[in-house]
């Protein structure tokens, strides 16, 4: 569950990645006990155990802006974590980005037998926001469907003992590629007029609605 909660990204495509801001089990970070103090998640018949507060950042953040959002872990009877409540915080004014369904909070659980015939089941609720229309209602069912289908998989990996055979990022860490390869794309965006290869540009640059001049490079 952590490990999905760290990489957004393998969850929703138009994320780059999440960077986490502060833990509840943490007591290195000074802001992780303002959240275990002051933000009150409570679930009748479950069990806080931590609190994570991660900032989701875009693939094209000329296009969807930055969120921060709180994931919040839940244990029932035992230890194991087998509720996870994510929760949006918008700034006043802001609307919710593209890649975040439409939604107040979501929610996946784990739904254990209870008589040991029947299957165990993985369950996402959802509480909408006000605003959902007809449209928006097909892209939040299409959402929790893909996260079903995500956790399911990861799940399954972990029941059975999978282990990363190949370990990435090991000579230039991953957020300086990202952030670099992203301002090299902006920088040359121009090219994309200009191109005289057989593949399309648009795989190796993009267009900006944001002036060359407001953009910061090394």
């Amino acid at each position: 569950m952590v490990d999905l909660i760290l990489h957004p990204e393998r969850t929703v495509g138009l994320i780059l990645r999440g960077e986490l801001l502060a833990d509840s089990t943490s007591r290195s970070d000074d802001n992780s006990t303002t959240i275990g103090q002051h933000v009150a998640y409570k679930v009748p018949g479950y069990t806080l155990s931590r609190v994570l507060r991660r900032r989701l950042l875009p693939k094209i953040p000329e296009r969807d802006a930055s969120l921060e959002q709180d994931c919040v872990l839940y244990h029932e009877d035992g230890p194991d974590v087998t509720l996870v409540a994510l929760f949006p915080l918008l700034e006043p004014g802001q609307g919710m980005p593209y890649y975040h369904p439409d939604a107040d909070a979501l929610a996946f659980r784990h739904v254990p037998s209870k008589d040991g015939r029947t299957q165990a089941l993985l369950r996402v609720d959802v509480i909408p926001r006000s605003s959902v229309g007809h449209d928006e209602g097909y892209r939040l069912y299409k959402a929790c469907l893909a996260l079903l289908e995500i956790i399911d998989r990861h799940g399954h990996g972990k029941s059975t003992g999978y282990k990363k055979r190949v370990i990435h990022d090991t000579v230039v860490p991953r957020d300086t590629y990202q952030d670099f390869y992203h301002t090299m794309k902006m920088r040359y965006q121009h090219l994309k007029e200009e191109w005289v290869e057989s593949t399309d540009a648009i795989k190796n640059v993009f267009e900006a609605s944001v002036p060359f001049s407001s953009l910061m490079f090394p």
